[in-house]
């Protein structure tokens, strides 16, 4: 097999295999195609050849080792401007780039050797953000175009001797840096270089060549005095069981990285990929067949495997489930079931996601009062908050007087996590709610003193569904002014009366009201 001496890149995804939890099919798909749309262009701009992809890490090989590292940094400068316009944390990317140098052996496109082999581990060291680059390329690149800095010697699974490591300096203070973000624009149609390079590779002239090969040889004598005679390396020992999880295999996937694991305890990308495939099967368990399957599954596999313990939370969750399924199931009184959630809530008092998910379970029996509780409880444990939350809080709102208990815990809720949401719900609600869900709206815009607390309509409703309105007013609000301002008029005096928020015996001069001017009273049901 041809030998030559080759600058290797390694690139992947921080997070990637976590990612593959929380996405669809569809959206990974999506991300790497976007990653690609990204990375490849600045590659081809510095004259690189992407050997493969594995999952979400390209193989690359340069000639010239200064392209190697100028294309790392142009790629960190694309993501940069990339991430800067994103809107969400978990739409952003974020990669890490290795890079080594030295004799590799081509072979049906592919590349083998240590150097090869180091550049692999190099990459599992590499912070996310970061080019990190071996002594060999640091002795092979023109110095002057990239400020480094050294990180220090490393120790690799199955190398022999320790690596000598630098990185490239990333100062936004710098000339450097100016002349990168002019250089490197991103596009709508992807990232677009100019005039980073004064010339390009096939420009050069021959004696800059003949240089270069010299000191490519003067590389090669020192690596091979350093770490000795080349043998052809097999793939990284994460390459299998990654592409089994890539093809949805995910306990074959599993099972591949245990075995690898035994030979590379310590590999961190190894254990990635058994988070993530244990995650996927204990999903594809629950879904398929039943959720005491997965937490049977996934309890016999941390018993066995420690380095699956991350997955704790994930086995408290899924007992849960099962367990308050059971009392849903076996209980008919609302009461019991509502004490069963709060005695799991306290069960695993770290697990933010068991209130929450007690809460949602219960809002399948409209149990709508106790929902809110432990949607707090999970706010406190640190769950972010969402709109499950926002809806329960409002739900509440329309089953409860405004001062009532539950009402004022959505409240708390509310103005706490959803301030802006909240004053919109209450200025729609105000226009187009019925019943007690105007009441709180009222008490929400009062509060935030916003222009419509001054409807004097608002006002006179709000005191006669309190027992402080006189006759007139009370049957003004019923025969006068807009349809629609009467009939909701009609509907937030007849909640207050059958919550009984109208004291004796004003309450008598609103029946009568509605009695008069009201709207008629709904015919039964068929059956009733």
């Amino acid at each position: 097999m041809p030998t030559r001496n080759l600058s290797i890149m390694f690139t992947d995804i921080k997070g990637f295999t976590a990612r593959t939890n929380q996405e669809t099919r569809q959206g990974l798909v999506n991300l790497l195609k976007k990653h690609d749309r990204l990375l490849l262009p600045v590659i081809r701009y510095f004259d690189g050849h992407v050997i493969k992809t594995i999952g979400d890490a390209f193989l690359v090989r340069f000639e010239s080792a200064t392209d190697a590292v100028l294309c790392g940094l142009a790629i960190q400068e694309v993501l940069r401007q990339f991430n800067a316009t994103a809107a969400k944390e978990e739409e952003r990317l974020k990669v890490r780039v290795a890079i080594n140098a030295g004799d590799v052996e081509l072979k049906d496109g592919d590349v083998l050797g240590e150097a090869v082999n180091i550049a692999s581990r190099l990459e599992g060291a590499t912070e996310a953000g970061e080019v990190y680059f071996t002594e060999a390329v640091y002795l092979a690149m023109n110095r002057t175009e990239v400020p480094s800095a050294e990180v220090g010697e490393k120790i690799f699974q199955g190398i022999a001797q320790p690596i000598r490591v630098y990185r490239v300096v990333q100062d936004p203070t710098s000339d450097q840096a100016r002349r990168l973000a002019q250089c490197v624009r991103l596009l709508p149609s992807g990232p677009v270089i100019h005039g980073y390079r004064e010339k390009t590779a096939a420009s050069r002239p021959g004696w800059i060549w003949a240089s270069g090969g010299a000191l490519a040889a003067l590389v090669a004598v020192v690596v091979f005095l350093r770490f000795g005679p080349r043998e052809p390396v097999p793939e990284p020992l994460w390459a299998r069981p990654a592409k089994l999880l890539e093809a949805g295999e995910s306990l074959e996937a599993l099972n591949a990285v245990h075995e690898a694991l035994l030979k590379e305890p310590a590999d961190t990308k190894l254990r990635d990929i058994a988070l993530t495939a244990a995650t996927q099967y204990a999903d594809f368990l629950e879904k398929e067949r039943s959720p005491g399957d997965a937490l049977a599954w996934l309890r016999g596999q941390l018993d066995q495997k420690r380095y699956l313990a991350p997955l704790e939370e994930r086995l408290q969750l899924l007992d849960a489930r099962v367990s308050m399924a059971d009392a849903m199931e076996n209980r008919r009184a609302s009461q019991d079931v509502t004490l069963h959630a709060w005695e799991l809530a306290r069960k695993y008092p770290k697990n933010a996601a068991v209130p929450y998910e007690m809460g949602l379970l219960l809002r399948k029996r409209y149990i709508v009062e106790v929902i809110v509780p432990l949607f707090e409880e999970a706010l406190e444990r640190g769950l972010p908050a969402n709109e499950e939350m926002f809806k329960a809080c409002t739900e509440s709102l329309s089953r409860n007087g405004p001062e009532d208990s539950n009402s004022n815990q959505a409240h708390d809720l509310l103005r706490t996590h959803f301030a802006k949401e909240r004053l919109a719900w209450a200025e729609r609600s105000l226009r187009e709610g019925q019943g007690l869900e105007v009441l709180n709206a009222w008490k929400i815009v009062r509060e935030e003193r916003h222009a419509l607390a001054q409807d004097d309509g608002y006002l006179k409703l709000v005191l006669a569904a309190s027992g402080q309105g006189d006759k007139e007013s009370i049957e003004a609000l019923l025969s006068k002014g807009e349809p629609a301002r009467r009939t909701q008029a009609a509907a937030v005096l007849k909640a207050a009366l059958e919550e009984k928020l109208i004291p004796m015996p004003h309450d008598a001069a609103v029946q009568d009201a509605l009695l008069k001017y009201g709207p008629p009273p709904e015919a039964p049901k068929e059956g009733m």
